[in-house]
């Protein structure tokens, strides 16, 4: 059941795409180049080497993909279960304008998650602080 529910959230995820014409061709072939190897971590599952990369990346690309860039941070830390700072960027990148119905299900899947986690753990008596 979770791989199926990851391979629908992979397919998801590489379902969107990404396109902003106000940049320069230089950019572009930086954000393509940068969006392949998010990409090839997330497929590889290395969400902490990838999350950590899109941080680097933010830090020096203004407003150039930020709101992609935000949306595929936000899945990384979902997919370790960093729920409350994946729905931190999850609705960052909703607010820049990326792909809004597909921030929107991820802010709602996160929250289910979330909630569903911490049912569990009520039950087996395991504080989310813990983790």
């Amino acid at each position: 059941m979770i791989k199926f529910f990851l391979c629908l959230v992979l397919l998801f995820l590489f379902s969107c795409s990404y396109e902003n014409k106000n940049i320069g061709h230089n950019s572009e072939l930086l954000v393509n180049r940068d969006s392949l190897l998010i990409d090839s971590l997330i497929v590889n599952e290395n969400f902490l080497i990838a999350a950590k990369r899109i941080d680097s990346l933010l830090l020096f690309r203004v407003n150039v993909a930020n709101g992609y860039y935000y949306y595929q941070k936000g899945f990384c830390l979902m997919m370790v279960e960093s729920y409350d700072e994946a729905l931190l960027n999850f609705q960052e990148s909703k607010h820049l304008g990326y792909n809004t119905k597909a921030c929107e299900v991820m802010i709602a899947t996160t929250v289910d998650l979330k909630n569903t986690r911490e049912k569990y753990d009520k039950k087996a008596g395991i504080s989310m602080e813990r983790l």
